[in-house]
């Protein structure tokens, strides 16, 4: 019989060491970004980044059990070289170790995102595997789902394996967009056929404290989806958001406009939420949203409540509580207890 730990540790352990190299060497950040360089020499830029998250966690839902949650495990490697002139390549490779956690096979790992690109300052292209431009879209606060999706752009596609990115910065105007190749056979990681393709734009500009964004995305899933169907989507969706100096709210509204087989539907979501300090190192997040479907008999309605604290001689090191519910029936309250800690 294989020992799983032990295979573990031996692939955990160098990484371990140089982490620990790179912490005695003073090399860590206190942003909340942080970033540990690993080795820098000449143009040559190799760090990483990690999001560990680990919960108690009851779903929203019927009959629910209590469960112990890796919700992230995740290792970011960054590769950047400075190639003069104001640009540089950059390369980025990011791995889950959350499945193994949740599994009996210890050694399962998944490739989240790996991407390829070049940036001129104001303006970077990559492609390869990782979010698409309406990814950006959204101001839901939930650490987790209460029944209800995201957003329109999350329900239907928000990660492409075949993508083409493009971010632009204009001073106060930011302006993403990703074009998905549809790859025959490819398994594209949108939600509805293998032979997926779409093109979405995110825009959103700030003034003062408020912040106007719009998103839009054209997607088809290709003949080779489930049951040979075939769907043509839209989506559009607006946000708004301020920021005051202790608290902040916003609300967004996602319309999916969906053609399956010539039958037409829709989706409509949206999202209104507030969010204020407590204290000097406590935060308070609150949200209501809704999800209208014409397939459905009837919309569904949800809320959360989520605290985070984090740790004053060091932010990245937080604890977290969460608790939600949905109007569906039989439907009791979900919540979550546990740890997050970003490098």
């Amino acid at each position: 019989m294989i020992n799983h730990k032990n295979t573990f540790l031996k692939r955990i352990t160098p990484a371990a060491a140089a982490l620990s190299v790179c912490l005695s060497m003073g090399v860590v950040s206190n942003s909340a970004n942080a970033t540990i360089k690993l080795y820098e020499k000449g143009p040559l830029t190799y760090s990483i980044k990690a999001d560990w998250q680990i919960q108690f966690k009851q779903d929203v839902g019927d009959d629910q059990e209590l469960d112990l949650e890796y919700d992230d495990l995740e290792f970011k490697n960054i590769i950047n070289y400075d190639l003069g002139n104001g640009m540089s390549a950059f390369g980025e490779v990011h791995f889950s170790w959350d499945q193994a956690g949740d599994r009996e096979d210890r050694d399962r790992s998944r490739f989240e995102e790996g991407f390829l690109g070049l940036d001129f300052g104001s303006a970077k292209i990559a492609i390869g595997r990782t979010n698409t431009a309406g990814d950006e879209f959204g101001v839901e606060k939930a650490y987790e789902k209460v029944g209800i999706a995201e957003d329109g752009f999350e329900d239907v596609a928000d990660i492409g394996d075949d993508l083409v990115r493009l971010d632009a910065k204009l001073g106060s105007v930011t302006v993403v967009s990703s074009y998905e190749i549809e790859g025959e056979g490819e398994g594209a990681t949108g939600s509805k056929g293998d032979d997926e393709s779409w093109f979405d734009i995110f825009a959103a500009v700030k003034f003062g404290g408020a912040k106007v964004a719009i998103a839009y995305m054209d997607y088809d899933s290709g003949p080779s989806g489930p049951a040979t169907t075939r769907e043509e989507d839209e989506i559009v969706g607006i946000s708004f958001s301020y920021k005051f100096s202790s608290f902040d709210i916003g609300a967004d509204f996602s319309t999916i406009d969906r053609d399956i087989n010539g039958a037409s539907s829709e989706k409509d979501i949206y999202n209104v939420v507030a969010g204020f300090k407590v204290g000097p190192n406590g935060s308070v997040g609150l949200g209501v949203n809704n999800e209208d479907d014409s397939l459905e008999a009837e919309d569904v309605s949800g809320w959360y409540a989520n605290y985070t604290y984090k740790f004053p001689a060091a932010k990245n090191v937080r604890l977290i509580a969460e608790v939600g519910d949905n109007d569906k029936d039989n439907v009791d309250v979900g919540y979550l207890l546990g740890m997050r800690i970003l490098l």
